[in-house]
């Protein structure tokens, strides 16, 4: 078909309506100011589209980079997110789990296996020993392994931990494996999340409130600290963060750590904060992980459940199955023993359905043991795995009875 000329212009000018029309969703930013307000910041659009961040005397611009009303977005360090994405990342601060740690790949442990010794008269033995089994607990995919260096050469071992005792109220680790040892010095005072805070420096970690970002989330007040401790506060140099600002992590030192009057460190709201945990953070372990290419999931091996089938009785008259409950250890589908003593948590259900249709689900939460280099464990007997009636009353309810088992240190489960 052939167009002639006055249709042909007005399918040009219908073309370049719909053209404009089609560009008229560019953000004419003639608005008004809004404000969002989360837990612990204040979002403020201007009406260009940039979004200002204030939370307590911390104020920074973070200028929109795509300008489409439907689709504005915003840039947090390598990050390209949404409006929404960007308010996200703002709410809830202190429930992100982060971590930093040495980028240097040769301070890693290049084994799995990490040899500690404790020297003789450390008055702190005890409160090191229960750090250890701590550490253990939460990093399963490591084994700490005690060593005696009194009878044998320690440093053909490739690197290990040596526990010392010093004077002073201080203790200290380096950052990450040194090719022979690692002296973690424990001062007099001294407590096991102290003890587990040494640990992870020597296993690659920083202090948090040094990470690059440490501005963003705390306010550094530098002349609280005491003298001579202001290297405590340092931004770490050769560092990798992984994740957000972790206000749970171990490697956080509390407001008034090293403090000669006032906090060294508070929130952006000027408030001090404390850990009291003995333990390492979620985003502490997923740091250590991260830098030992380990996986996120790395929680030691699979127990699974098996049962057997000890007694039947199946017909009408007495419907009764009784079964022994085992739980086992594998990996990659292959049995293994238990590298450390585990402790498997498990749980009875017992679900009852009645002739008029109403049930009940009752539940008890047990524990067993696996010790080390056993591959499983007997949990229990159950009569009535399946659903039945009961002990042979047609009329009667129906009963279930099965065991769960649920997650906990040193194992993973499905």
């Amino acid at each position: 078909m052939r167009l002639n000329i006055t249709t042909f212009k007005i399918l040009q000018l219908i073309f370049l309506m719909a053209f404009f029309f089609s560009c008229s969703t560019e953000e004419s930013f003639e608005i008004d100011e809004q404000q969002d307000i989360t837990e612990d910041f204040v979002l403020t659009t201007d009406a260009n589209g940039d979004i200002t961040v204030t939370r307590g005397t911390y104020s920074q611009k973070y200028p929109v980079v795509n300008r489409l009303t439907t689709q504005r977005q915003y840039q947090i360090d390598d990050m390209i997110l949404t409006a929404e994405q960007f308010k996200s990342f703002f709410r809830n601060t202190r429930e992100n789990e982060r971590g930093v740690a040495t980028s240097d790949e040769g301070r890693r442990w290049d084994s799995l296996d990490i040899f500690y010794y404790i020297e003789p008269g450390v008055p702190n033995s005890g409160i090191i020993e229960n750090a250890i089994v701590t550490a253990q607990a939460q990093l399963p995919c490591f084994s700490f392994i005690e060593v005696d260096c009194a009878t044998s050469n320690c440093n053909l071992l490739g690197g290990y931990m040596r526990f010392r005792s010093v004077a002073g109220n201080v203790s200290s680790s380096p950052v990450g494996k040194n090719s022979t040892v690692n002296i973690i010095s424990i001062g007099t005072v001294v407590s096991e999340r102290v003890v587990i805070h040494e640990i992870g420096h020597s296993l690659g970690l920083f202090h948090e409130h040094t990470r690059a970002d440490r501005n963003n989330f705390v306010i550094y007040n530098q002349n609280c600290v005491q003298s001579g401790r202001e290297n405590n506060f340092n931004i770490s140099s050769n560092q990798i963060a992984v994740g957000p600002f972790d206000f749970n992590s171990r490697m956080l030192y509390s407001s008034t750590t090293f403090s000669d009057g006032c906090s060294p460190l508070t929130d952006l709201n000027g408030n001090d904060f404390f850990n009291f945990s003995n333990d390492f953070s979620i985003g502490d372990i997923e740091t250590i992980q991260f830098i030992h290419d380990l996986m996120a999931n790395c929680t030691g091996p699979l127990a699974t459940l098996s049962s057997v089938l000890v007694d039947a009785e199946a017909t009408p008259e007495d419907q009764v199955f009784t079964y022994d409950y085992f739980v086992n250890l594998s990996e990659n589908g292959v049995a293994v023993a238990a590298t450390q003593n585990l402790t498997i948590n498990y749980k009875v259900v017992e679900e009852v359905t009645y002739e008029d249709g109403n049930f009940t689900v009752n539940e008890t939460t047990k524990t067993a043991s696996i010790s080390t280099g056993q591959q499983s464990t007997f949990l229990e007997t159950l009569v009535a795995q399946e659903a039945h009636y009961d002990y042979g009353d047609q009329d009667g309810p129906a009963y279930e009875r099965y065991i769960v088992i649920l997650p906990g240190n040193g194992y993973e489960v499905n």
